[in-house]
């Protein structure tokens, strides 16, 4: 039969596609007759095997078992069904038969038949059968791409909960850094406010370092620190140093003022030596102790001053054990600007010209934790 093509509803055009399993050739062609005017395309196959293999090879739209036939007898039009609902759920099926008992239509439909045929039937009512068999799968196409619309939206709406879930949680953590940010900045500018306060209206030399050793005590703890204040000829003169693990040594006071000091007044940021290899090598070869010990080292500017010079300098060291952290960094960033501002206010007011080292006296203060105007740290 010459085959055309034919609109199935859902809006695809295409051959309809009839597969009659029946090993007799009265069936298939009594339904070849009837859709001829239809435009669709019937094959017929003998079993189930056969259906399943030829709906492999080409597609179908609706399959026809006759239950009736002789492959049939024992229940098998029942289990042909079953195996092409089960194998071929694309597929409709339409259970022929032309006995009207109800256990052969309760069969037909527990198998999966979407509809029953009885046999002989005109035309028309094979044309209506196989008309809403159409429309159930086109219907059921529908439902396929609409699930599957579905499935995709929900695969999108996943991954973008899962994107909103981790950006959630990047923002969580970068309020949370905030946040300590926020309270550190404010801890250290209570601190600076203190220290300060503290040095405020001070203005003998000798008591601003005191101070502030002291309060470099009481924040930090167990550290070494010693500040450098200019003399004559550009030397810087050692102004005071407060020991916790370390010997009154010149050569220690010495190699620091010929390596660290040098090297810090000369730049506006802080040095650390595990962060500056050519500093750290200068002091390793100039003195040879940097071994075990961890190193900070600021200069004293005034920050309110111009030119921003270089009132001395401030450095810290105690054993890597114990390393200096940030926080004991910025502490002493925090003294030496208010140091610093504190002595350029000591140098205007005395006049600097006529103000040296030399002017506070033979020795400079040397301070150890243990001396009684200390608090415990």
């Amino acid at each position: 039969m010459a085959s055309s093509l034919h609109a199935v509803p859902g809006g695809s055009t295409e051959t309809l596609e009839i597969l009659v399993i029946d090993d007799t050739p009265a069936a298939p062609e009594a339904i070849r007759d009837a859709l001829s005017a239809e435009g669709a395309c019937v094959r017929a196959v003998a079993s189930a095997q056969q259906a399943l293999d030829e709906i492999r090879r080409r597609a179908a739209h609706v399959a026809i078992v006759n239950m009736d036939a002789p492959c049939a007898l024992g229940g098998m039009g029942a289990a042909t069904l079953e195996s092409l609902h089960r194998d071929c759920p694309d597929v409709q099926t339409l259970a022929l038969t032309n006995q009207r008992q109800a256990d052969i239509c309760l069969s037909a439909w527990r198998a999966g038949a979407g509809d029953l045929l009885f046999f002989p039937a005109d035309a028309a009512a094979l044309r209506q059968l196989v008309t809403a068999a159409r429309q159930r799968l086109a219907r059921q196409q529908q439902v396929a791409h609409r699930n599957e619309r579905l499935r995709d939206m929900c695969r999108r709406l996943s991954k973008s909960r899962q994107e909103i879930s981790r950006q959630v949680d990047v923002l969580c953590q970068d309020l949370v850094k905030g946040y300590q940010t926020l309270a550190e900045q404010l801890q250290h500018s209570q601190e600076h406010l203190e220290f300060s306060q503290t040095l405020r209206g001070d203005l003998n030399i000798e008591s601003l370092l005191r101070k502030t050793m002291s309060y470099l005590l009481n924040k930090l703890g167990a550290v070494n620190a010693v500040v450098f204040l200019p003399g004559t000829d550009n030397v810087f003169l050692l102004g005071a140093y407060l020991r916790h693990d370390t010997e009154s040594d010149e050569a220690l006071i010495a190699g620091i003022r010929d390596t660290l000091v040098r090297q810090v007044t000369t730049r506006e940021e802080q040095l650390h030596l595990e962060n500056d290899a050519q500093a750290r090598d200068a002091f390793a070869h100039d003195f040879g102790m940097l071994t075990g010990r961890c190193w900070s080292a600021t200069a004293l500017r005034a920050p309110e001053a111009d030119d921003r010079e270089c009132m001395g300098a401030l450095v810290m060291f105690r054993n890597q054990d114990r390393p200096l952290t940030v926080a004991d960094r910025q502490t002493a960033a925090g003294v030496s600007d208010i140091l610093a501002a504190q002595l350029a206010k000591v140098i205007r007011i005395h006049h600097r010209g006529d103000l040296t080292m030399e002017d506070l006296g033979d020795a400079p203060e040397s301070f150890e934790q243990n001396d009684d105007s200390f608090p415990e740290s």
